[in-house]
Parts: structure tokens; C-alpha cells; sequence
């Protein structure tokens, strides 16, 4: 609870204090108005961005039946990467994808899209300009699939590697200010895996890159 009062205050705080100073007089300078004005914009939108995924985790947690359907894997991609196109774009990273137009597999689909969105947003913001993501599945086993995502960013130390799926806790807090992010997408992931009855594991290399894999179970049609 600590963790979550502060990420939700520190956006709050300064979107009260930048807006006070407007208010006060600072709309008369319009090169100052406009910078507050776009501290105001990025702090409103990383605290809607954390509201959005406390609300995903606690969906997560609510029990339920899972609500298996048939998920274009290839598509639940290319609609992602779709969702951030500009990122890709600003970086100039190189996209892979080594999977099957055609691959069709039965999942809760909202699960797997809280997984693949999360994996690959991660993928942009922690990768270097010109770098690459890598998007693959493997599919040759009789009950499980897995889902492979990897990127030439900045890695994982095997200290973090151990904490990395807690909620609000972020590789390198630094690098984190710069690219944005609420420290709840590998927590979100972690979550939706333990849901579909999953696992996932991860390798990196600090400078190198990191590679995330997916492990899950092959649902039947419901």
C-alpha cells in the first residue's frame, strides 16, 4: 500500500503544483505555460496509466472461469505492435515476427493480451535506438506452447531478475523517470500467466538484451 500511495501522489503532486503556478501567473509567459503545460500532460497520463493496470491486476484477482476462445496469435501481435507504432518508429527498431499468419490457439484471450501487450511495450521502452525485437512461438510441444519475445536493450542483472515481476519495482529507476512506465506491466504479465496456469521465465544480459518466455498450457475448445 506504501508503494501505490506514493506512485499515485508523486503524479499528483505535480499536476497540482505545475497547474497553481499557472494559475498564479505563469499563462503570461507562453514558452514556461507551454512546458508546465506538457509536465501536466506526461504526469496525467502516466497516473491514468496506473489506474488502467491497478484495475487490470484487480480483474485479475477476482475468481472466475476462464473464457477460452480461439486467439490469432500473429494478429493479437501485429495489433499490438499497431498500438505502438510511433515508439517503434522514434527508435527505428527493427521488428521480427517468426510466427505462422495462420496460427490459430485456444486461450483467454484478454489474458494473452494483457501478456503479449505488456511483454512488448517492455521490449520498446527498455530497448536502444536502432535496436531489434525478435517476436516468435514454439509450438512443437503436445500440451504447451510458448510465447518467445527478445530485444537488444539494456538487460537484466540476475539481482533484479529475482524481483522484477513485484508490483512497482523497476530494474533501473533512473532509465525508468526517462522512459515512463507505472512498474506494473511485468506484474501484470506474471498474473495473467499464474491465470492461465502458466509460466515464465526470463534470460539477459545487462547491455546485451533480455528474452522473455511464455509457457502455457494447450486449452481445449469450451
Amino acid at each position: 500500500m506504501g508503494n501505490l500511495s506514493h506512485e499515485i501522489k508523486t503524479p499528483i503532486t505535480a499536476i497540482t503544483g505545475f497547474s497553481e503556478t499557472l494559475l498564479d501567473g505563469a499563462l503570461d509567459d507562453k514558452e514556461v505555460s507551454k512546458q508546465f503545460i506538457e509536465i501536466i500532460h506526461d504526469e496525467s497520463t502516466k497516473l491514468s496509466n496506473l489506474v488502467d493496470d491497478m484495475i487490470t491486476i484487480s480483474r485479475l484477482n477476482e475468481h472466475g472461469n476462464l473464457n477460452i476462445e480461439l486467439a490469432n496469435i500473429f494478429k493479437l501481435v501485429k495489433d499490438t505492435l499497431q498500438l505502438f507504432s510511433h515508439e517503434i518508429e522514434k527508435k527505428r527498431l527493427n521488428i521480427r515476427i517468426e510466427i505462422d499468419e495462420e496460427l490459430s490457439l485456444y486461450c483467454d484471450k484478454l489474458k494473452l493480451k494483457h501478456i503479449i501487450t505488456n511483454l512488448i511495450q517492455n521490449a520498446i521502452r527498455y530497448n536502444l535506438e536502432n535496436g531489434e525485437i525478435k517476436i516468435k512461438v514454439q509450438n512443437d510441444k503436445k500440451n504447451e506452447w510458448v510465447f518467445v519475445i527478445s530485444d537488444t536493450g539494456i538487460g537484466i542483472s540476475d539481482e533484479d531478475k529475482e524481483r522484477i515481476f513485484e508490483r512497482f519495482y523497476r530494474v533501473d529507476k533512473s532509465h525508468s523517470k526517462t522512459v515512463g512506465g507505472t512498474g506494473l506491466g511485468l506484474a501484470v504479465v506474471k498474473e495473467s500467466v499464474d491465470a492461465l496456469s502458466g509460466r515464465i521465465k526470463v534470460k539477459s544480459q545487462i547491455n546485451k538484451g533480455t528474452t522473455f518466455y511464455v509457457i502455457l498450457p494447450r486449452f481445449k475448445a469450451r
